[in-house]
């Protein structure tokens, strides 16, 4: 499904020139987080409350970081 965004954020990216940043950032965050979802398997298991939170953080981060740029509509 994280594929399937990051596709999409791309298609806008591509689309609409003036908020391009804004998508490509987005559309960067997502997968990053989406890598880092799957680094978490090898994490060992007493660390994973931890790495739940931290990933967490960084998926409520994303939006924020990316409408720097510009807003969306």
């Amino acid at each position: 499904m994280r594929i399937a965004v990051v596709a999409q954020w791309l298609r806008a990216a591509h689309s609409d020139t003036e908020r391009r940043h804004c998508c490509l950032r987005y559309a960067f965050g997502t997968f990053v987080l989406m890598l880092a979802r799957l680094a978490r398997l090898f994490v060992p298991v007493e660390a994973g409350l931890v790495s739940f939170g931290i990933l967490a953080a960084a998926e409520l981060r994303v939006p924020v970081w990316a409408e720097r740029a510009a807003n969306t509509t």
